[in-house]
């Protein structure tokens, strides 16, 4: 593997995690991926919230720390090969609406397989980068909404009262 040692634990290098970060977010970002994205991981507790969770299946190299596939049958077809599942725990949507984003919560081993450490390790090095990742659209999200559109702004306020979006009959059904 391409890393530093320190302190004993093997350091990934930082192109191979952000390489599999890239690879993560155009998964779960691709057409292609909705089939394999729904609350099949079960939920999460967090702060009390009961998060749904949603699970994305991968095979990684163990040699290189590179993940070479995302998707829903990933299968290691080679001894340096490990199958692993990462769990993201989406939140409430009153939580949304007040700009809390997805998670990551977990990186799993699958049943009939082990992660090395030094894979495990590679994994757990994009947590911050989803969840920062995560933290920016909801933020970017939260901003257009609250600045008014060019259209919006054409349309007189009572009028504009008269005709709340979905988002607006969300936010006041959950207060937020």
């Amino acid at each position: 593997m391409n890393a530093e040692r320190l302190g004993g634990h093997e350091q990934p290098d930082e192109s191979v995690v952000e390489r599999n970060f890239r690879m993560l977010v155009e998964h779960v970002n691709s057409p292609d991926t909705a089939e394999s994205i729904g609350g099949n991981a079960n939920k999460v507790i967090i702060d009390g919230e009961p998060w749904g969770c949603f699970a994305i299946n991968g095979v990684i190299d163990a040699r290189t720390g590179e993940v070479l596939e995302y998707g829903n049958i990933a299968q290691a077809t080679e001894r340096h090969q490990e199958e692993f599942g990462i769990i993201i725990g989406v939140p409430p949507m009153k939580l949304l609406l007040k700009g809390v984003s997805e998670v990551i919560v977990e990186i799993q081993e699958h049943p009939h397989s082990t992660l090395s450490p030094s894979s495990m390790n590679t994994l757990m090095r994009m947590k911050p980068l989803w969840d920062a990742h995560s933290a920016a659209a909801s933020n970017k999200y939260l901003a257009m909404r609250e600045s008014p559109s060019k259209s919006a702004t054409k349309t007189h306020p009572t009028e504009a009262a008269k005709n709340p979006t979905f988002i607006d009959r969300l936010r006041k059904l959950f207060g937020g």
